[in-house]
């Protein structure tokens, strides 16, 4: 049974990636698009419209599936987003504050 689940718990992980570089790639193209636009309007060409239709919910929803596939894993594996990050970035805290 632990087998079986640590498996599912690798899958899950795994999809999450893949809903992560998706989330890569669109924006990638979207950006592409505008760029190639933006170029084709400075030398007078009629703009092709590229663009990916509803990206910010489409990224919404696969940022949504990314987190709650990685979540199974990463408790399975004791690892989580330490606040302890955060705290070294700032430094220590003045003294009396």
């Amino acid at each position: 049974m632990r087998n079986a689940l640590n498996g599912l718990y690798k899958t899950a992980t795994v999809l999450a990636a893949c809903c992560l570089v998706t989330i890569a790639l669109l924006v990638s193209l979207q950006v592409m698009g505008r760029l190639l636009d933006g170029a084709r309007g400075l030398v007078g060409l009629e703009p092709l419209g590229l663009l990916v239709p509803s990206l910010a919910e489409i990224a919404g929803f696969f940022l949504v599936g990314a987190s709650f596939l990685a979540l199974a894993g990463t408790l399975r594996n004791g690892d989580h987003i330490r606040v302890s990050i955060l705290l070294q970035g700032v430094g220590r805290p003045l003294p009396g504050s």
